[in-house]
């Protein structure tokens, strides 16, 4: 009988670690919005628009899907630019331009909210240079870097 109790306590054990495991995947891996590097680019496109509800458009030579997000991750007066690249019509790198109006942020803060949005999805950042923050991580490499007057950049690209 203590036989059969150590076996399903351990049973239950690997469980609750193999769910862990499984629920912070993502967070390691870096992918944006949880779309794996080389995935085609009509799945893409339809993870998108079910995610966002906005089917993307292409650009002129098909080499990036591109769609704009108001109020972008909840923050408001942010419009989010994404355009999803691709190499051989396979995901290789996705960049969000965070637009807002300079006469009503300052691009540290928008910077700061961003920094914690990211922070919390993937943990401390690997470097920070004060106008960029990079989150190295499993699958990807992250940045979050102050563009210009009333734009910064998410880049998230394969390792």
């Amino acid at each position: 009988m203590k036989n059969m109790m150590k076996t399903i306590k351990l049973f239950l054990i690997m469980s609750v670690c193999a769910l862990l495991f499984c629920a912070c995947g993502n967070k390691v891996s870096g992918y944006f919005d949880e779309i794996e590097w080389g995935t085609a680019k009509e799945d893409v496109k339809t993870l998108l628009t079910e995610k966002e509800g906005i089917e993307p458009g292409e650009n002129a030579d098909g080499s990036k899907l591109q769609l704009e997000v108001e109020n972008y991750r909840g923050v408001d007066g942010v419009k989010a630019r994404i355009e999803c690249s691709f190499k051989e019509e396979k995901l290789d790198g996705v960049f969000v331009y965070l637009d807002f109006d300079e006469n009503t942020f300052k691009n540290e803060e928008i910077m700061s909210q961003y920094a914690e949005i990211l922070t919390a999805e993937f943990g401390d950042c690997s470097q920070d240079t004060g106008d960029m923050k990079i989150w190295k991580l499993g699958k990807s490499e992250v940045q979050l870097a102050n563009f210009s007057y009333g734009t910064l950049v998410i880049a998230y690209m394969p390792k």
